[in-house]
């Protein structure tokens, strides 16, 4: 079903945040579907803050390994980065 809805896209963007389920287990199959057809396809994920965890981050990590096989271009943001310009008015 997803390589249907693929066909008629000459670029696709795929976002995810990384180190869950959804994301992590997502991003590759829709990049290797997209890969398949030829089309050109950037990533651009979110990796977790640190007090989310290890594991979680290691589980970010291992899919974004994943999704760099299929992908033309991967763009890797850490949320932690949004603490350099947060600050604790900030909601």
């Amino acid at each position: 079903e997803i390589i249907d809805h693929l066909s008629r896209f000459h670029m696709v963007f795929i976002t995810a945040g990384m180190g869950g389920g959804t994301g992590t287990g997502a991003a590759p199959v829709v990049a290797r579907a997209a890969r398949e057809k030829g089309i050109l396809t950037v990533g651009v994920v979110t990796k977790p803050f640190q007090f989310e965890g290890a594991r979680r981050m290691k589980t970010a990590e291992a899919g974004i390994e994943e999704l760099q096989k299929s992908v033309d271009t991967l763009i890797v943001i850490p949320n932690q980065n949004l603490f350099r310009i947060a600050d604790e008015k900030t909601t």
